[in-house]
């Protein structure tokens, strides 16, 4: 095989290795997302705010998730509503999402690995 052509065929054996293994991580998500009851959006909110300490932009969830900011929006109101989480005003026009008592409570009791009190 030339040199050209079995790079191209490598190179597509691993995106297909990726895009398999992308799907199947994204399957767990969903399944532990169904387990906790709550939306794959929620789950990623949560595991971004327990991975920054229980607070963080919100800029940085649109950044860090690639989920669309309609959706984190969204997301974020109900666990507003829900006394999860709240927003409050950081430097200029970022603000800054952080989890409740009630958050932390939450988030701990589904994986206690996931907050350090």
């Amino acid at each position: 095989m030339k040199p050209d052509i079995k790079e191209a065929v490598m190179s597509n054996k691993k995106a297909r290795m990726y895009a398999y293994l992308s799907a199947e991580i994204t399957s767990l998500y969903h399944e532990a997302a169904v387990k906790m009851g709550i939306s794959d959006t929620v789950l990623n909110i949560l595991y971004v705010l327990c991975e920054q300490d229980g607070q963080c932009l919100q800029s940085d969830i649109f950044r860090l998730t690639g989920i669309s900011r309609q959706t984190i929006n969204s997301a974020i109101r109900k666990l507003e509503k829900d006394g999860i989480a709240y927003l409050k005003q950081g430097e200029g026009r970022n603000t800054m999402v952080c989890l409740t008592e009630k958050g932390k409570d939450f988030t701990f009791e589904k994986n206690p690995s996931t907050i350090s009190n």
